[in-house]
C-alpha cells in the first residue's frame, strides 16, 4: 500500500539539501486522523483502512430521544417521544461561551388516552408522523466535559408547531 497523509494544504516553502540545492515543497496540515473502517480481502476485495478527519470542535453529530407527558383537552394523558439526529454549529467563542444554531430530523410518536370524536365517542389514538426541530443555542463551559445548555427553537411534528426553550446540563 502507499503512504499517504490526510490534511489540507496550507501553503508552498522551499528545502535545501546539503548541497544547497533547493526542492519546492508542499506544506500540509495533518490533523488527528480516527480510524473509521478497517478495508479486509474477504469483505472489500483489498486491505485498507477508512480515515475520518474532524477539522473543528466546533461541529457535532448528535442522537437525542425525548419523553414527554401532560394532560390533553379531555384531562386524559397524552404522552410522546421523539428520536432525533441533531447536527450542532457553534463557531461563535467567547471564553467559556459558546453559541450557534442547531438542526434535527426524526420520527415522533404521539399515544393519548382520550381523544373526542364526533358525536359522544372517546377513544385512544396512536400516531406517528416525522418531526423537525431547529434554532439557535449557548453553551457555557465547566470543564473539557461538561457545559451548562441553553437553547431557543422552533419544532415541527404531528402537524403542530412547537416553542421550546430548554435549559440542561450538556455531557461530552
Amino acid at each position: 500500500m502507499t503512504p499517504a497523509l490526510l490534511g489540507k494544504k496550507v501553503g508552498m516553502t522551499r528545502v535545501y539539501d546539503e548541497k544547497g540545492v533547493m526542492t519546492p515543497v508542499t506544506v500540509v496540515q495533518c490533523e488527528p486522523n480516527n480510524v473509521t473502517q478497517v478495508k479486509t480481502v474477504e469483505n472489500d476485495g483489498y486491505h485498507g483502512v477508512q480515515l475520518g478527519y474532524f477539522p473543528t470542535q466546533q461541529l457535532g453529530i448528535l442522537f437525542s430521544q425525548f419523553f414527554g407527558w401532560r394532560d390533553n383537552q379531555l384531562d386524559a394523558t397524552l404522552f410522546e417521544t421523539r428520536s432525533m439526529l441533531e447536527l450542532q454549529y457553534l463557531p461563535i467563542r467567547a471564553g467559556l461561551f459558546h453559541a450557534g444554531l442547531f438542526g434535527a430530523g426524526g420520527y415522533a410518536w404521539r399515544f393519548e388516552d382520550a381523544v373526542k370524536l364526533a358525536g359522544p365517542y372517546v377513544v385512544a389514538t396512536d400516531d406517528h408522523t416525522p418531526a423537525f426541530e431547529g434554532g439557535a443555542m449557548l453553551q457555557l463551559d465547566i470543564n473539557t466535559r461538561v457545559a451548562l445548555t441553553a437553547r431557543l427553537g422552533l419544532g415541527y411534528a404531528h402537524g403542530e408547531r412547537m416553542s421550546n426553550l430548554m435549559f440542561g446540563l450538556s455531557v461530552y
